[in-house]
């Protein structure tokens, strides 16, 4: 019978996240943050739709994606098992977030995967920069201290950094977790990505808000 309840495998205390806990349930490994699940269950089927749907529209088989936000490594995973080739590189803040990814959640196992546990905004905004900067035909983004995003996610700054980075033809997706009397702040995230980014278009998800947006063609002109 304990197989159908969750099960408490591991607690920890992180100075990013506070406490995190590993799950288990279904014989499967969940990780929470925050009372928030960031890794596995929801977020896995979340992101497992998302990609499908996107998979169809990239029609390239080695892409190079950027993760921001790699959590223990849902996203990453099953980018990996879309684009086996794929070139990835994964920012994630909390290396405990990193620590638990490997032990319970495979990331070691995970090929051509390059992890840097760094601030993600900052080294978008900073990489975004360079004159010879690497680009990327996939980014995601998925930032947030248990259940709330990073305040940087709505700023200019990093938008049109983000732009930068992206290949011609790019696509950025944004996940935006969803709360009771929050439908006019994704009303306002979806207007300040379609001031700076063509084609913005909500996927449909079994949660959550995650919003795609194309290379960005209305980018203001570098300093």
């Amino acid at each position: 019978m304990v197989f159908f309840f969750p099960k408490t495998i591991e607690t920890r205390t992180s100075q990013v996240n506070g406490q995190i806990k590993v799950v288990k349930l279904f014989g499967t490994y969940r990780l929470v943050a925050g009372g928030y699940t960031q890794s596995g269950g929801l977020i896995h089927t979340i992101w497992k739709k998302v990609l499908k749907r996107i998979a169809k529209d990239l029609k390239i088989k080695e892409p190079k994606i950027l993760l921001l936000g790699l959590g223990a490594g849902s996203a990453a995973q099953l980018s990996h098992n879309l684009w086996p080739d794929a070139q990835i590189t994964a920012l994630e803040l909390d290396p405990v977030m990193i620590e638990l990814g490997k032990k319970y959640f495979n990331l070691d196992n995970i090929s051509n995967v390059r992890i840097i546990n760094n601030d993600a905004i900052d080294w978008v905004i900073k990489k975004s920069t360079k004159q010879s900067r690497e680009r990327f035909r996939l980014i995601l983004v998925d930032l947030y201290v248990g259940g709330d995003p990073a305040p940087a996610m709505n700023q200019d700054a990093f938008l049109s950094a983000i732009s930068r980075l992206l290949e011609e033809k790019g696509i950025a997706l944004f996940n935006r977790l969803i709360k009771s009397g929050e439908k006019r702040e994704m009303k306002n995230f979806k207007k300040k990505l379609s001031e700076l980014f063509d084609n913005v278009e909500r996927i449909p998800s079994p949660a959550n808000a995650v919003f795609a947006v194309k290379k960005q063609q209305k980018i203001r002109p570098e300093e």
